[in-house]
């Protein structure tokens, strides 16, 4: 059975597709994935593991201007699935979903609609256009064959049950203490509490580290790391806030294999998105629950969907994500209380290990296939 799963960027890196890609292909489908190489620098087909990335070069900016650029990169990805022999199509969110559906129709196979995110509460657009776009959304996710959301909270968005078939696969990571050798935190280094952050950091979505960043100057046994990907402007921006501050450093992007090592050796993790996006408010990424599978405690933003679930699972604290005072005392509480930190981690591997491990969720995700494709 062959499997096309299309995501609007190039694959690098897209966690969950990737991991999504990985677990259909080692239950035997032959898989692809199609993607959007905006910048026409990746290559045109690549090998991963046991899948394939194809990806069409189409130049386009990001940001709100990329809504001029909708119209072709969807007639692009219409021809070409129309071109490709395939059994089923897993389409990740708005930008994608509309060409994918009409291409299932014609071939008649079924069609899985992946919500990341409620697109129209994502991209920046003016009021009347965004109320347009979530219209349509919810329009065409009634015709779907099934539904995926990454949390529950994402129905508030979508208006409920719209589609018949919705099943929740939450973005929990793979446990890597099976696969990998852990090398603990070095004894010279239990003296500074380490906080970490590794990620995305965008203008739509970006993690206050502006705030962040003032609430450890002058500490001398606290030291700030973030790391990730970002354009230009961001990250001189970044380095601006972090003059005069010796105890913060930003190291970019880094390998996996270098991810692992700071987060196993961070006491302490943050996910800090503003709420007073509609986004931000329901959003439960993948950072969210490697705290868990890691057994870190973690910092979030009060009044959102992280909240609700690092409270229900007693594993971190929940800040007012714009008040540097605030941010500031959490830290001192936890870095003052060794104890509270190991009982915070303790509870967060407790509940990975009984709801939120990706072989939970990669079950949900390979009976979802099973379904469609034998009904």
């Amino acid at each position: 059975m062959k499997v096309i799963l299309i995501r609007s960027n190039p694959i690098d890196p897209d966690i969950r597709v990737t991991k999504e890609a990985q677990t259909l292909a080692d239950a035997g489908y032959d898989v692809n994935i199609l993607g959007w190489d905006r910048e026409k620098k990746y290559p045109r087909i690549e090998c991963r593991s046991n899948f394939l990335i194809h990806r069409i070069k189409l130049k386009a900016p990001f940001g709100i201007k990329i809504i001029f650029y909708l119209p072709l990169w969807w007639i692009y990805e219409f021809i070409w699935l129309l071109k490709e022999k395939w059994d089923i199509v897993h389409a990740s969110d708005f930008d994608t979903f509309i060409p994918a559906l009409i291409a299932a129709k014609i071939k008649k196979k079924p069609i899985i609609y992946d919500i990341y995110d409620f697109y129209a509460d994502v991209v920046t657009l003016p009021k009347l256009l965004r109320w347009i776009t979530a219209k349509i959304d919810k329009f065409f996710m009634k015709f779907a064959s099934a539904v995926i959301i990454v949390d529950k909270s994402i129905l508030k968005q979508i208006g409920g049950y719209i589609n018949n078939y919705i099943v929740i696969i939450m973005n929990t990571p793979q446990d890597i203490f099976k696969t990998i050798k852990i090398e603990k935190k070095p004894d010279n280094e239990k003296d500074v509490f380490t906080i970490f952050y590794l990620g995305g950091i965008y203008k739509t979505r970006y993690p206050n580290l502006d705030k962040i960043i003032p609430s450890i100057k002058g500490m001398k046994d606290v030291e700030l790391i973030i790391g990730g990907y970002a354009d230009d402007n961001t990250i001189n921006e970044l380095k601006k806030n972090m003059e005069n501050i010796k105890n913060a450093k930003f190291i970019g992007k880094i390998t996996d294999e270098e991810a692992i090592k700071y987060t196993i050796r961070a006491d302490l993790l943050f996910a800090l998105y503003d709420p007073s996006g509609l986004s931000n408010r329901y959003l439960s990424p993948n950072k969210l629950f490697e705290a868990m599978m890691y057994a870190k405690p973690i910092l979030v933003s009060e009044n959102s969907t992280m909240a609700e679930i690092v409270r229900e699972n007693n594993y971190g604290i929940a800040v007012n994500c714009r008040d540097v005072k605030e941010i500031k005392e959490a830290i001192i509480k936890l870095k003052n209380n060794p104890w509270l930190c190991k009982q915070l981690g303790v509870n967060a591997r407790k509940a990975y290990d009984k709801n939120y491990n990706w072989q939970i969720m990669e079950q949900r995700l390979l009976d979802l296939y099973d379904k469609l494709l034998n009904c």
